[in-house]
Formats: C-alpha cells, structure tokens, sequence
C-alpha cells in the first residue's frame, strides 16, 4: 500500500481461507476530453472554462508554465522585489494555480506570492496586501489555499472590503481535519473549502 495506507474500500476485499486473494484490476485511461476527478463526483460535470474571470492565486507564487494563463504577479512580503512573483521553491502556489487551470483553462490567473523563500509562513501584512491588489487588479476571485487559527484584523477588513466590491474569496479550512475552520475560512463573507475522506487511508 502507498505511504503506508490501505484505500477505504480494502476492507471489502475477500481473502480465501489460506489467506490469499484474488483482484483482478481494470485499468481505465485518465482522458482529456473532460474532468476525471470532476466527473467521479458529479455526474454530468458541466461547468464554464472560465472566460472572462480572473483569478488571484494568493500563495507561495506561481512558475509560468505550459497551460497557464498567467497575466501578471506581485510579490507582496515587503522584505523581496515586488517582480519576484514566482514560486518560491516549494511549488504549492504552482500546483493551486494548475488546479485552477484544469478547471478554468479559460480564466486568467493572478500571482500574489506572500511567502518569503524559504519554509517561513506569511505575514498577516503580505496577504492583506496581496487581496487588496487583487480587486485593485480587477480579479473577480481571490484564491487563498492558506489559513491561521487566530482572526487576523487587516485580513477580516480586506475580505469584507472585497466581497462589497463583488469579488469571491475562497479559502482553504485547513489541514488538520477535525479541528476548528481556520481565517480566513472562517470568516462569514468567504466561500470556505475543505476536502472528505477516510481517515489514515489513501488517498
């Protein structure tokens, strides 16, 4: 089993009284003609590709890539060149933006890079920063695959200022599964994400 896990469904595999097992496996190829993960949970998945929208990716940066609409990039932290917009090393911007892309491959994204190089956090300062850019941009979401447990002030105003101005935030619930929503998620004006699943199984 991967990384150590079993799937959740490994408990309904029969196993013969000498303790074998037989699985017979049918390899479905992964097409690009529509959206597979999309499609294993909604059933037609329709959605628009994303014309005319911009989207902020407020992360650790985004490296320009092969399928990217990337109009343009700031970096917020305040202690790097604003033009230092790419992906900080760590490539988790870079993988939210190629999330976006895969949904929306017609929307143009926004690099709003508030982590420093390094393993650091980001500064209640740079993610302000970086939403209120974002609408002064014209995007019309505001991505934030990011979050804290305590309610940051300037981030509350940004948002709140944001969603007046008709621009979606979106954020992250946090990593940690059954404990508290993190902020910005938390907040009543932002549209929070999280993910389901089987705990210590995979994926």
């Amino acid at each position: 089993p991967l990384a150590g896990y079993w799937p959740g469904g490994a408990s309904d595999i029969p196993v013969n009284a000498d303790g074998t097992t037989e699985l017979v496996l049918e390899l479905v190829p992964i097409a690009d003609d529509f959206q597979d993960g999309l499609d294993l949970m909604l059933t037609p998945a329709k959605a628009a590709d994303g014309r005319g929208v911009k989207v902020a990716i407020v992360d650790t940066g985004v490296d320009p890539a092969k399928g990217l609409n990337l109009e343009r990039g700031l970096n917020t932290t305040g202690t790097e060149p604003a033009d230092e917009w790419y992906d900080n090393g760590t490539g988790h911007g870079t993988h939210v933006a190629g999330i976006v892309a895969r949904l929306a491959p017609g929307a143009v994204l926004h690099s709003y890079r508030v982590f420093e190089k390094g393993d650091g956090g980001a500064s209640e300062f740079a993610i302000a920063r970086a939403i209120r850019q974002a609408v002064e941009d014209g995007c019309d979401i505001i991505n934030m695959s990011l979050g804290q447990s305590s309610e940051p002030v300037s981030i509350s105003r940004e948002v709140r200022r944001a969603r007046a101005l008709g621009v979606v935030c979106i954020a992250a619930t946090g990593n940690d599964y059954m404990a508290p929503v993190s902020y910005p998620a938390r907040s009543g004006v932002v549209v929070a994400v999280s993910a389901g699943g089987v705990l210590n199984a995979w994926p």
